[in-house]
């Protein structure tokens, strides 16, 4: 993009990112002890979009990843509403790309992580929610169906790949609805890269996590992928993954959302310990301690598996001063929090597997830790 186009599109992002930003400050502004559930007493709220429903698909990821993203630029009176929809659309564009190409034998499926979300976003860009608006809700079972189905037909035929991917495109278009190619902003038209370009800078999260029988620091991608259950298109990623002592993860959490920056989150969650339908998560021991070796143990007996993500939006306490993370869920919001869910200290402490936040947000923390040492 020329200079002035991109000073034009940053001009009509902030313009209308004001605009929007005061509506959703005002909804997200409001004391928050009023919830239909047990008392919380809310110690820091940020700003979130409205609450979204993933439906039937496993696509949790994706809706934590931009949830983050959005809660981003909302602390910075930068308001965005992005579509999950489209970048699940070439998530599942890939997949049967991938399953064609390896003659079946790679299947089609939604898993992914926070990264995978971001490199959708560098490779295909991203809309604005209304600009993908759908018919109908998805039935994402069924267009898996439809996509393997279109792809075991060309290969048995024997089809060139400009067939197949004219079949598969019409499955997507069927199923879903048709990619546009532009977004259109205040009379201005821009491709969907430069618009992802413009909420989403390159290298700007940083994924951390908790594990003990790697050493403290960064290490590459690569080398912690099979810890983290971790998937990405075409399997390369060259971030770096910064593993830290569990205390001093919860600190950067904390420091995070104290200074107005979200946290994807992805982790383990079961019906015994995660009930939407209350909008809490605790353990089932919530007396016991959690440290670095409890976290270990749990890893290595195979108890703790990657199966969901939020994104963090604030902090809490209950009547009892003890300390609860407030998490934007992607079901909806028919639970007594209108979507959020509280997660407990202990909670997070055991069963969270990564995390991603903006290289701001480390930023920031560095430069209070510095502050603090002086």
């Amino acid at each position: 993009m020329n200079k002035p186009k991109q000073k034009k599109l940053l001009s009509i992002l902030f313009i209308a990112g004001l605009l929007m930003a005061i509506l959703y400050w005002a909804a997200n502004s409001k004391h928050r002890d009023d919830f239909a559930g047990e008392p919380f007493k809310i110690d820091k709220m940020l700003r979130f979009t409205p609450v979204k429903d993933q439906g039937d698909s496993g696509f949790h990821w994706i809706y934590a990843m931009l949830a983050t993203i959005e809660s981003e630029h909302l602390m910075l009176n930068d308001s965005i509403n992005l579509a999950p929809t489209y970048t699940a659309r070439f998530f599942l564009q890939q997949k049967v790309k991938e399953h064609f190409l390896s003659r079946g034998e790679k299947a089609i499926d939604m898993r992914g992580t926070g990264v995978t979300a971001i490199r959708l976003l560098q490779y295909f860009g991203t809309v604005d929610e209304n600009a993908f608006l759908l018919t109908k809700p998805v039935d994402w079972r069924q267009t898996m169906v439809g996509l393997t189905e279109a792809s075991d037909s060309c290969l048995r035929q024997k089809t060139s790949v400009a067939s197949f991917v004219e079949r598969t495109e019409n499955v997507l278009d069927k199923m879903i609805r048709p990619v546009p190619q532009y977004v259109f902003m205040a009379g201005m038209e821009y491709t969907t890269a430069e618009f992802a370009r413009s909420v989403c800078r390159r290298n700007e999260y940083v994924m951390l996590t908790s594990f003990a029988h790697h050493s403290f620091g960064k290490h590459s991608f690569l080398e912690m992928k099979h810890d983290l259950g971790l998937e990405i298109i075409d399997n390369i990623s060259r971030n770096d993954i910064v593993n830290l002592p569990v205390d001093t993860l919860q600190a950067r959490i904390d420091c995070a959302i104290v200074d107005g920056h979200p946290v994807y989150w992805s982790g383990h969650i079961n019906e015994q310990e995660f009930s939407f339908k209350r909008g809490t998560a605790r353990l089932a021991n919530e007396k016991s301690e959690v440290n670095q070796k409890v976290r270990q143990v749990e890893f290595e007996q195979k108890r703790q598996t990657e199966n969901h993500a939020m994104a963090i939006v604030g902090m809490a306490h209950d009547k009892n001063s003890r300390k609860y993370y407030i998490c934007k869920n992607s079901w909806g919001t028919k639970n007594p929090y209108k979507g959020l869910v509280f997660m407990s200290e202990n909670y997070l402490r055991a069963r969270t597997l990564s995390i991603m936040m903006s290289q701001d947000a480390l930023d920031g923390i560095a430069v209070s830790q510095r502050k603090t040492k002086g």
